[in-house]
C-alpha cells in the first residue's frame, strides 16, 4: 500500500514522454551522439563512426545497433540516436528519439501499472466469522528414527571445511608412544624402530 501511494506521488509530479531513469538515459545517449558521425548506405542502414575507433551498424527499419545496447534495453544508444539526427538534418520524417523507446518505459505505461490500489481492511475483531462446519489444522510432525543430524550433506565434489572438524583422511596420525607417523598408540608396535628403549644389566634404559 505505502509502496504504491508513493509512486503515484511520484507520478504525479511528473511531465513528459519517460519515466525519469529512461529520460536520463537518453539524454546521456543523445550527448554522446554529438561525437559521432554518420554515412547512410540505404535501406535503413547506416555506418555509425566516432571517437576511439567506436564503429557501428545501424538498422533504424529493425530497430537494432550492432553494439546490442539499443536490442537489449530498448532505449535508443547514442550510435542509433546519431542516425536519427542525421535523418533529420535530411528533412526525413523520423521523429524525436523518445518516439523509438521501448513502450515499457512510457510515462503512460508507468501510471497503467500503478493505477490500482491495494484496499486498507479492518482490525481481525472485525472480520465477519466463518462458516465451514470444521476446522483447518495443519498436518502432524513425523519424528524422523535417530539422532536427528546437525551438520548438512555436503556435496560429492565440495570441498571439506578448512575449520576446526577437518576431515581425517587429510592429516597425518602421529604416535604418542614412539612419536612415529602413519599409526596411533593402540596399533603401535615399534614400527619405526628410532624411539624403542632395551633394558641394560644395570635395569637402566639405553637407546637401541
Amino acid at each position: 500500500m505505502r509502496r504504491i501511494s508513493s509512486v503515484q506521488k511520484e507520478i504525479e509530479k511528473l511531465q513528459g514522454p519517460l519515466t525519469p531513469t529512461a529520460t536520463t538515459l537518453l539524454e546521456k545517449a543523445k550527448k554522446e551522439a554529438a561525437k559521432y558521425r554518420v554515412i547512410f548506405a540505404g535501406n535503413g542502414k547506416y555506418q555509425v563512426y566516432g571517437p576511439w575507433m567506436d564503429q557501428c551498424v545501424v538498422n533504424l527499419i529493425q530497430k537494432t545497433c550492432s553494439c546490442r545496447s539499443w536490442d537489449l534495453t530498448g532505449i535508443p544508444c547514442k550510435h542509433a540516436i546519431c542516425a536519427m539526427f542525421d535523418k533529420i538534418d535530411n528533412r526525413e520524417v523520423c521523429g524525436e528519439p523518445e518516439e523509438w523507446v521501448h513502450d515499457c518505459y512510457k510515462l503512460h505505461t508507468w501510471k497503467e501499472m500503478y493505477k490500482y490500489k491495494v484496499e486498507p481492511i479492518n482490525g481481525r475483531n472485525m472480520w465477519e466469522k466463518s462458516q465451514c462446519p470444521f476446522t483447518l489444522t495443519h498436518p502432524k510432525h513425523h519424528t524422523q528414527v535417530g539422532t536427528p543430524k546437525k551438520k548438512r550433506k555436503r556435496a560429492a565434489d565440495e570441498a571439506p571445511s578448512q575449520g576446526k572438524n577437518l576431515c581425517r583422511k587429510f592429516l597425518t596420525v602421529t604416535c604418542t608412544k614412539c612419536k612415529n607417523k602413519g599409526h596411533n598408540s593402540r596399533t603401535c608396535k615399534g614400527q619405526g624402530g628410532t624411539k624403542e628403549v632395551s633394558r641394560g644389566i644395570n635395569g637402566k634404559g639405553t637407546s637401541a
